[in-house]
């Protein structure tokens, strides 16, 4: 599914769209920038993050650290992870997949829970993964 008609189906559910948010930090003395496509919010909460990644790149091995940046985030709800191929969607206090079926709309989104994680820990997650890129072509990968 290509970004541009996921970002409209989560319109279309009544949410409110942030994009291009980004935070940083440092690990190790190296610094870090993690990047939200876009942000689903409803009734003032941030409830869906939206990460896109390259084209055709393999999503499960992303899975955690799309949590992880969820969370950093202060994403109450979901994560969705999208290759405009496949789209994977994860309950960011489980890390399990659902469907999109399964998103409530935005006038049903009663998510209370304040989530409680290890900062530290989600952080080194994002920094861990995120170094893991294909080195053929210096983090642009064209396969």
């Amino acid at each position: 599914m290509k970004f541009e008609d996921l970002l409209s189906r989560i319109r279309d559910r009544g949410y409110e769209l942030e994009l291009g948010n980004s935070i940083s930090f440092e690990i190790g003395g190296e610094k870090f920038v993690v990047k939200a496509d876009a942000i689903a919010k409803a009734n003032g909460k941030r409830l869906i993050l939206v990460k896109r990644e390259e084209y055709a790149r393999p999503l499960t091995p992303l899975e955690r650290r799309t949590v992880a940046i969820a969370r950093l985030f202060g994403v109450l709800g979901f994560a969705i992870l999208t290759n405009e191929v496949e789209v994977v969607i994860l309950d960011v206090q489980t890390g399990e997949r659902i469907d999109f079926d399964e998103l409530p709309d935005a006038n049903n989104a009663n998510v209370s829970v304040e989530l409680d994680f290890d900062e530290e820990r989600e952080r080194r997650i994002i920094a861990a993964i995120g170094s893991i890129r294909c080195p053929c072509c210096e983090d642009k990968c064209t396969i």
